[in-house]
């Protein structure tokens, strides 16, 4: 499949067609889309959601997507890596922000169709990427700084609502234990960087359930173990820090609960087959840059 690459930090591209002419892709950077006006379908990770005047859709590097226009569309995608927050910002900084989207990149697009916005969070959105766009295109004076800062708050806004509406659904289960299953997954997301609060202990504790009944409840809810969920969880997340950031493979092991980059390394090549480092020199080769003059040197 193909994926198109961007070199910059940021790009933003406003575009308008009758017709998709871009086959299925996927990105090696996060991309916001917001639809200005227009009707039609998304199609992300093989399904299909309608889009309408007003959609916002976030997409991760492993999302693949495209779009089925139906009626003349305008859209806005704003294209960022990590290193779009570097300017000015501390390593801790730095490390905060991806910690944030790292937290919703695995929900997304397992929501029906565009995100949904509570209150006034998506006026607030449409104000902030106007500033963006403003400063992104005059480049005046601290114009890297407040486009850093304004992404920064565009993804905690896109995140609070995520996070909120992230409701896995069972027709199985007791509207009690799904609830209590979706706390129990939404507090790995958020503590998935402190080994100690994601212990049995301390989600035991935190959810007033007996140290012996965590394991129990996990599996019967998810089919795994809370162990080869908290794996797999961190080796997911240690695959998007391979492919969309510049960090070390012994400062990815430090962040994400690796012993150190030995630990790391031995269950990464169980799932994937090879180290972290050739992973990422084998999916940086295989990109792709744009090739379509419609769009020009932005990749989407």
């Amino acid at each position: 499949m193909l994926r198109y690459r961007q070199y910059t930090p940021f790009s933003v591209l406003e575009w308008e067609a009758d017709v998709w002419d871009f086959p299925v892709h996927k990105h090696n950077y996060y991309e916001i889309v917001i639809i200005r006006n227009g009707e039609g379908t998304h199609t992300i990770n093989e399904q299909t959601f309608p889009y309408k005047q007003g959609d916002i859709f976030l997409l991760s590097p492993e999302d693949h997507h495209c779009f089925g226009i139906l009626k003349k569309s305008s859209f806005c995608f704003i294209k960022f890596t990590e290193l779009v927050f570097k300017k000015n910002k501390t390593d801790d900084e730095q490390r905060q922000w991806l910690e944030r989207i790292e937290t919703i990149i695995a929900v997304p697009n397992q929501t029906p169709g565009a995100i949904r916005f509570r209150g006034n969070d998506k006026e607030h959105i449409l104000r902030l990427t106007s500033i963006i766009l403003e400063e992104h295109k005059e480049q005046g004076s601290h114009s890297p700084e407040i486009v850093a800062d304004g992404m920064s708050m565009l993804v905690s806004i896109i995140a609070r609502n995520i996070n909120y509406n992230y409701q896995p659904k069972n027709k199985f289960r007791t509207d009690l234990e799904n609830s209590r299953i979706s706390s129990i997954l939404t507090y790995i997301r958020h503590n998935v960087y402190t080994p100690e609060k994601i212990s049995v202990d301390a989600i035991a504790e935190n959810f007033d359930m007996s140290k012996n009944y965590v394991g129990i409840f996990f599996k019967k809810h998810t089919g795994e173990t809370l162990q080869n969920y908290l794996l797999n969880y961190r080796l997911f997340l240690v695959e998007n820090r391979i492919l969309t950031s510049n960090s070390t493979i012994s400062s990815i092991a430090a962040d994400l609960g690796f012993t150190d980059s030995s630990h790391l390394n031995k269950h990464f090549k169980r799932r994937f087959g090879m180290m972290p480092g050739e992973y990422r020199k084998i999916k940086h080769r295989g990109t792709t840059p744009s090739i379509t003059p419609m769009m020009g040197n932005a990749n989407t």
